[in-house]
């Protein structure tokens, strides 16, 4: 009995032919694939009640559990009403849910993620993440997770993906390779250093200094000038890290770091349409709704168990975080100019001390200037020491006289002019 016949019609012809004598009992239970006694039960349930012997119990009965019509028109509109934002289905189940408009739109009926997906498709809808499973011509294999929470955390930002009221942004992202969580994110305009920076001051302030990161060879992460012996050849986010002790491993391929650009990928999906959906206009809203809503919600829904439960993630000594503004900020080479001052920027400064007094330094001194990203100058750095900086003024600023200028045709040594 290698299958299973339940069509009525044929139940009906095969106990017919075993009522009429043409086949055996044997024989019927071989077609109908029973065994020889459900034979005789057949024969006697069709002498009794007709065709209606093989109908199923629930023929044309409506089913207890189906999905009013009415039910489904809501939950058809409650899709459409979170345009402009395009879900797919999952995660307009799960978005749904958490903010209460699925269970307002059921009338407090629990309905599965799969009938909600059902109602959506039979009324023409279509997930904007669907798609046909195509075989892959080319197979990564998987790279082992790391064992130790902070052992790597991956960086990667994401470009052009995300607009608000037609502005394009950057977000940047690092997430820890152990446990899949999202350890820091934010939003710029483009791709900066800034971000990185922002971001590195959060892993810091909620976990700790991480072992290690895994980043792509960025500009914001290594120079080709590296290879030279020169300190001012490491871009500002290699030389933070080198200060903090966190070893930055770079990489040419985007599969090597999966994790991150699988993350990025959700992001794409899932954050642009929850910021369409909110209505978040504005750069400082979205990196709000980014660290207080979404983080937490990802990191509780795809976090993993890490492999081991020591943590690599350390504590920042006392002196580093006293300099840690310092640190995470942008150093610019400068020349102790004639007078002990500085200049940065068409303005020039004072070198002081702790105490108010004023840090002499010979001319042509080499110097760090530490500045904010808006290119406003707080300190220097000297000999492995901090010193805040004094604004006394601007810099002189010498008009060029023009091509046509009665200066420019005079000849040294001659009373002629050319």
């Amino acid at each position: 009995m290698d299958r299973l016949v339940k069509d009525p019609r044929h139940r009906e012809s095969v106990i017919r032919l075993y009522i009429a004598g043409s086949i055996t009992r044997k024989q019927a239970s071989i077609r109908l694939g029973v065994s020889i006694a459900y034979v005789s039960t057949l024969k006697r349930r069709y002498l009794k009640e007709g065709k209606d012997a093989f109908r199923h119990g629930n023929t044309g009965r409506t089913n207890s559990r189906k999905v009013d019509e009415v039910i489904e028109t809501r939950v058809v509109d409650l899709y459409h009403s979170l345009s402009p934002a395009e879900f797919n289905f999952t995660h307009f189940c799960q978005y749904t849910r958490a903010d209460g408009s699925l269970y307002q739109a059921t009338g407090g009926m629990e309905i599965s993620d799969k009938t909600i997906i059902r109602i959506l498709g039979r009324h023409g809808l279509r997930s904007p993440s669907s798609h046909r499973n195509k075989g892959k011509k080319h197979i990564h294999p998987l790279r082992p997770r790391r064992l130790c929470p902070g052992e790597l955390v991956q960086l990667d930002a994401c470009i052009d993906y995300f607009t608000l009221s037609s502005t394009k942004l950057a977000l940047h992202a690092a997430i820890d390779d152990a446990t899949s969580l999202i350890v820091g994110a934010h939003f710029d305009y483009q791709e900066t250093t800034e971000s990185y920076f922002h971001i590195l001051k959060d892993i810091i302030d909620h976990y700790g200094i991480p072992g290690a990161f895994y980043t792509d060879n960025r500009t914001s992460f290594i120079s080709s000038r590296d290879s030279k012996p020169k300190q001012d050849s490491r871009v500002q986010f290699r030389r933070a890290c080198q200060t903090l002790g966190i070893e930055l491993i770079t990489t040419s391929t985007a599969q090597a770091k999966g994790r991150a650009e699988r993350f990025m990928r959700t992001a794409q999906d899932r954050l642009s349409n929850e910021l369409k959906a909110n209505g978040i206009s504005s750069i400082d809203q979205a990196n709000d709704y980014l660290k207080q809503v979404f983080i937490p919600s990802h990191n509780q829904r795809y976090g993993a168990p890490p492999g081991s439960s020591q943590s690599v993630f350390s504590e920042l000594e006392p002196q580093l975080k006293q300099n840690l503004d310092y640190i995470l900020a942008l150093h610019h080479t400068r020349t102790i100019l004639n007078g002990n001052v500085i200049s940065y920027h068409g303005k020039q400064y004072l070198p002081m001390e702790a105490n108010g007094e004023i840090y002499l330094l010979p001319s042509g001194t080499k110097v760090k200037v530490i500045a904010t990203y808006d290119q406003q100058p707080i300190a220097i750095l000297h000999q492995g020491k901090y010193y805040r900086l004094k604004h006394i003024g601007s810099s002189k600023h010498y008009a060029t006289p023009g091509s046509n200028h009665p200066w420019r045709r005079f000849i040294y040594g001659s009373k002629k002019r050319v």
